[in-house]
C-alpha cells in the first residue's frame, strides 16, 4: 500500500543518512589532517584527534579558544583580516599558510583552509577549519635556501681567489714593466705607474 511504500522510502532514507553520518564520523576521527568547527566569532566548537596531535592540545583545552589564540602572535592580524572577509563577504573559502603555536610554545607551520557553512537562507552558520602540518616542507625549503646561500658564497670566494691570483700576476708584470720604462726614461712611465697603482688598489680590496 501507499503507507507501506512511504514507510519503506523513509526507512531507506534514514538508513542512508545514518550510514553517511557514520562515514563522516570515521573520516573526521581518522583523518590525517586537523579538522575543527568554529563559530562566527572564530571560537573552536570541536576538534578532531589530528588537530589535537598537531597542536599538542587536548580536546577540552582547544574548545572555546579563538583562532588567534593558537597561532603565533605576529600571525594574528592576518588571521583576523581573513576571518572578517570570510564571514562578511560572499566568498566561502580562504587558504593561507601560517605559523601556529603548540601548547608547549613551539611553532608549527600549517596550511589552513577555512570554509564557511551557510544555512538554507544563505546566512553564515559556522566555519569548518582544516589544518595540514607543513613543518617538514618548510624546514626543507629553509635548508635548501641555506644551501643555496652557502653555494653562492663558495662560488663568490672561489671567483675572488681566482681574480686575486690573476691580479697578483698582473701586479708583478706591471711593476716589472714600470721599472723597465723608468730605466729607459720612457714617456709611457706615467701611464704604466697609473696602471700598476690601480692593480694594487684592486688587490687591497
Amino acid at each position: 500500500t501507499l503507507r507501506k511504500n512511504v514507510d519503506g522510502v523513509k526507512a531507506q532514507a534514514e538508513e542512508s543518512l545514518q550510514e553517511s553520518e557514520q562515514q563522516f564520523e570515521a573520516l573526521y576521527r581518522d583523518a590525517a589532517i586537523g579538522i575543527a568547527a568554529a563559530d562566527l566569532d572564530g571560537r573552536l566548537l570541536h576538534a578532531n584527534p589530528a588537530l589535537e596531535r598537531i597542536l599538542g592540545y587536548t580536546s577540552s583545552a582547544l574548545l572555546g579558544r579563538e583562532l588567534c589564540a593558537i597561532v603565533e602572535e605576529d600571525e594574528c592580524r592576518k588571521i583576523k583580516r581573513i576571518w572578517r572577509a570570510l564571514v562578511n563577504t560572499e566568498r566561502n573559502e580562504y587558504r593561507t599558510e601560517c605559523r601556529f603555536a603548540r601548547e608547549d610554545g613551539s611553532p608549527v607551520w600549517g596550511n589552513l583552509t577555512m570554509s564557511l557553512v551557510r544555512g538554507t537562507d544563505g546566512a553564515p552558520r559556522h566555519a569548518i577549519l582544516m589544518l595540514e602540518d607543513i613543518s617538514d616542507r618548510k624546514r626543507l625549503e629553509r635548508e635548501v635556501a641555506d644551501l643555496a646561500v652557502q653555494e653562492q658564497q663558495r662560488i663568490g670566494q672561489e671567483l675572488h681567489d681566482e681574480l686575486g691570483q690573476v691580479l697578483t700576476g698582473m701586479s708583478f708584470m706591471s711593476r716589472t714593466l714600470l721599472e723597465r720604462l723608468i730605466k729607459q726614461n720612457s714617456s709611457e712611465t706615467t701611464t704604466a705607474r697609473q696602471i700598476s697603482e690601480g692593480i694594487q688598489r684592486a688587490l687591497s680590496q
